[in-house]
């Protein structure tokens, strides 16, 4: 449940400031929220933000 409720906050948050930043003429892209378990190794990725959970 943690989980899910991780991807949806993030997707919440990606979701409001893309819309406010493009009502200021920003070019923004957004993609669904990627949550990870463990260790893993992640490529094509240009920039993450980590929100680590214990």
């Amino acid at each position: 449940m943690l989980k899910s409720f991780a991807a949806e906050l993030g997707n919440m948050l990606a979701g409001n400031i893309a819309t406010s930043l493009a009502g200021e003429n920003a070019l923004i892209d957004i993609t669904p929220p990627t949550v990870i378990v463990g260790n893993t190794k992640m490529y094509g990725f240009h920039g993450a933000i980590n929100l680590p959970f214990h």
